[in-house]
């Protein structure tokens, strides 16, 4: 890696948290002191680098936009279901046993859900 692409990742390390843009908020962001959030979408786990046209793919390292967030579960329930994701094999149970789980965790999160 050369000095402008180290400096260029401190850089995004530094700054890229205020960078962020919520499209809507009650108040409650940021957080005053560590708590637990959910990230919701396709592309939470497996985010996927690049456009469906042209754009630069190529790069030395990429992160996940929830690289460092653990889903609900046990560790072996989500390396399982994260498997069967990357190759296909996850099976309607894994997917719905896994959505009641963020639907408990969100429901606590959030007193409840409407």
């Amino acid at each position: 890696m050369n000095g402008y692409e180290k400096e260029h990742n401190e850089f995004l390390r530094r700054f890229g948290a205020e960078c962020a843009v919520l499209l809507k908020t009650d108040g409650s962001f940021p957080p005053e002191s560590p708590c637990d959030i959910a990230l919701y979408g396709s592309g939470a786990r497996c985010t996927e680098k690049g456009g469906t046209g042209s754009g630069e793919v190529y790069s030395r390292t990429f992160t996940a936009a929830g690289g460092d967030l653990v889903m609900p579960g046990s560790p072996g329930d989500v390396k399982a279901l994260l498997s069967g994701l990357k190759n296909g094999t996850v099976t309607r149970e894994q997917l719905a046993a896994n959505a009641m789980r963020v639907y408990r965790t969100a429901k606590e999160l959030v007193g409840g859900i409407k």
